[in-house]
């Protein structure tokens, strides 16, 4: 959910445009799936991509076409790259998507399905909680170092753009979601390896922090998401009979963007009043 993936699937939508003139067929149409409702700044690119290859499926690759799409929609040179962020994004997300469980789905391509959350620390076995899944601790270190990166990339990108800025906003606002699982992963981690009582306890402070944090996520982000998009159905809304389990179907409100985030947040704040 939330954003394309590979170069706005530009290399998908290249290589359907090269068939489509290789058969001499009458055309072609590029889609974008509401399953996960992403906002449609992070779709536009794969649109003219589209454009650029439906015209003419040979006449760049897709480094070039990121360049020229940067230079006309933002006003970058090319030479200075400031699109880079948007690479780092694309894969973050894909951590982000089964960060905080263990099993289920939450992106549509793959099917939404039921879920289970990670376990917490327990508290009598300290550093148990960081074996059983050092591997994600591992992956959130690293996600932890390319939010930052991307960060970095989209406030100069901010600072440069001659316009435009408004995608860049829904860039920013989507890198401090995706970073939110990587928070509470690292604040559990540092939890569960914590030296002493002191340590613990500030860890457990901090731990507390995240929770509240993601308020304030959430607000942001739906701030600037609702510029131009509704983030809830109206009061007495009918969802579609169709028995799709769309992933965007599943609140009426905005919840359906955090499903894995408000449980867990739920869980660990009981977990941290036992």
């Amino acid at each position: 959910p939330f954003m394309p993936r590979r170069d706005s699937r530009s290399e998908y939508i290249k290589g359907f445009s090269q068939l489509v003139a290789e058969n001499h067929l009458e055309g072609i149409l590029a889609t974008a799936w509401d399953d996960g409702s992403p906002h449609l700044e992070t779709v536009w690119r794969g649109f003219i991509a589209q454009g650029e290859f439906g015209w003419n499926p040979s006449a760049r690759d897709i480094p070039a076409f990121k360049q020229a799409h940067a230079q006309r929609e933002f006003g970058f040179r090319p030479e200075d790259n400031r699109m880079l962020f948007l690479d780092e994004l694309e894969k973050a997300i894909f951590f982000f998507d089964g960060a905080l469980v263990t099993s289920g789905r939450r992106n549509p391509a793959w099917g939404t399905t039921t879920f289970t959350l990670m376990d917490l620390p327990d508290k009598t076995k300290p550093g148990a909680w960081s074996e059983l899944y050092k591997d994600k601790i591992a992956q959130a270190k690293m996600e932890a170092g390319r939010y930052e990166k991307i960060s970095d990339g989209i406030k100069t990108a901010e600072a440069k753009a001659l316009r435009n800025r408004y995608t860049l906003q829904v860039y920013e606002q989507t890198n401090h979601l995706q970073n939110y699982p990587v928070r509470l992963i690292l604040a559990l981690h540092d939890y569960d390896v914590a030296k002493d009582e002191t340590d613990r306890q500030a860890a457990m402070a901090e731990i507390s922090k995240v929770c509240d944090y993601f308020e304030t996520m959430r607000s942001n982000l739906e701030s600037v998401y609702s510029e131009t998009r509704f983030m809830e159905q109206p009061e007495g809304f009918i969802s579609d009979q169709n028995h799709h389990n769309h992933l965007a179907s599943k609140t009426n409100n905005s919840d359906w963007w955090y499903y894995y985030e408000i449980p867990m947040i739920q869980k660990v704040r009981s977990w941290i009043n036992k």
